[in-house]
């Protein structure tokens, strides 16, 4: 080993060189990239106007309930694949009727950060749409849909796959989650269990966060240890520790099922171990 390298201040690029470089350069018409423009903010993408979706939430006769309204008229923007929320609530009484907007969930603007950071970009899909529907109280309980503004300033999608908000689990898919996770069972064929059903895009992503849920909840605030521990105990597991004296850590663990103790006491001159080793890289 040389015991110091060549300093790259004593490199000289020939003449010659430097000429080859440059006419590649003009060969395949590139430009040196010290000569690009540096963009700082990017382009703004167009404004896009959809088709009028009104005469799609002109309904045949009116509501006779608030909930059977809205419900109604967010089961038709899936079937055209976007996604309504509730945007406002007007409760009605003392002379006033009431109301409940229902909005695209891309309505309003994205809101910047009180401290913006350079290494945490965020991206939003909000873009100010203005398609609206309103679900109006008539007299005696009766419940009416106007469309305030039937277009979109954004593209639609052709599904609705990866939509969170339309991904979200129904409260009885939620129920069947839970019964599904208590068992064991994969989040995989969870997933597949879900999409049996054509109204349901949930995706993977979401079914892995739910059970991950239910698994924190099931913790009951224990850490992972403590809940490992507990399940030792509850499955009647020989379990033994050591941990670091000043630090109070755990560093090794002994845990063996109570069968397998009771046979290691049957013969305890014969003990088999099966290790297994990832060989394939």
């Amino acid at each position: 080993m040389p015991d110091s390298y060549p300093s790259l201040d004593n490199i000289v690029v020939t003449p010659s060189l430097q000429q080859s470089q440059a006419t590649r350069i003009e060969e395949y018409g590139w430009q040196p990239l010290h000569t690009l423009p540096k963009f700082t903010n990017c382009v703004e993408a167009p404004v896009v106007n959809s088709a009028d979706y009104t005469e799609f939430f002109v309904p045949d006769n009116v509501f006779g309930g608030r909930e059977t309204a809205i419900n109604w008229v967010k089961d038709i923007a899936k079937q055209h694949f976007f996604v309504l929320v509730n945007y406002r609530v007007q409760a009605g009484g003392n002379g006033y009727k009431g109301i409940t907007w229902l909005a695209c969930q891309r309505r309003g603007q994205n809101t910047p950060t009180k401290v913006p950071s350079e290494k945490v970009r965020r991206g939003s899909k909000k873009c100010g749409c203005k398609f609206m529907i309103k679900i109006v109280e008539e007299p005696i309980d009766i419940w009416n849909v106007v469309v305030v503004c039937g277009t979109h300033n954004h593209v639609i999608s052709d599904n609705l796959h990866g939509n969170a908000l339309a991904g979200r689990p129904t409260e009885e898919e939620l129920k069947e989650m839970r019964e599904m996770a208590e068992i064991n069972i994969r989040p995989m064929h969870i997933r597949g269990k879900l999409a049996s059903s054509p109204d349901n895009y949930t995706s993977m992503k979401q079914v892995y966060n739910i059970v991950q849920k239910f698994k924190k909840e099931g913790m009951e605030g224990r850490t992972v240890v403590q809940e490992f521990f507990k399940k030792c105990k509850e499955k009647h597991y020989f379990i033994e520790y050591r941990s670091d004296l000043d630090t109070n850590k755990i560093t090794d663990i002994f845990f063996a099922n109570s069968d397998s103790i009771r046979l290691l006491k049957a013969f305890p001159y014969v003990m088999l171990l099966d290790s297994t080793y990832a060989t394939n890289k």
